[in-house]
């Protein structure tokens, strides 16, 4: 928590200092195979749909964030979405480079009258399947039970 006087509207420049000062070092385990990814780098890799009639809106590969904002108020029945199509290549993430990640961070700084708090969240495209305990994982697996894999999903810390 980075105390801030109570009803002060941070000035941007301080803003940035206190989200670089504070940023975490984040070390993935050396078994990861999902990584993050930039949101303009996922949504590139995917087509536009309406799932209420299902169609397609925009092609793999024609989406932007501009596109996104369009479709922010959906006819009644209407649910757009993003979809991957199953591309692996996608679902594991933004390459890494000489083994780091080159996702971005990205963070937001929310006032309180407490103080403020720093939140900084990463993009996944896709979370893999849950990997707990082995006898509760081979329980799993035995009845083809998959737990926790979801496509887009914001992994925060604050």
């Amino acid at each position: 928590l980075v105390t801030v006087p109570m009803g002060a509207i941070l000035d941007p420049h301080l803003a940035q200092t206190l989200i670089t000062r504070f940023a975490p070092l984040v070390k993935l385990h050396e078994t990861e195979s999902y990584f993050p990814s930039s949101v303009e780098w996922f949504v590139k890799r995917c087509s536009l749909e309406n799932r209420n009639p299902n169609y397609i809106i925009k092609e793999k590969g024609s989406v932007t964030l501009n596109d996104l904002g369009m479709y922010t108020h959906p006819a009644a029945g209407s649910e757009f979405y993003l979809n991957p199509q199953g591309d692996r290549s996608t679902f594991a993430g933004q390459p890494l480079v000489y083994g780091a990640v080159q996702a971005p961070c990205y963070a937001n700084l929310i006032e309180t009258p407490q103080g403020a708090v720093i939140q900084y969240l990463f993009f996944y495209p896709f979370n893999g399947p849950f990997l707990g305990p082995a006898e509760v994982v081979g329980l799993l697996a035995h009845f083809n039970i998959t737990f926790g894999s979801h496509e887009g999903d914001w992994e925060h810390i604050n």
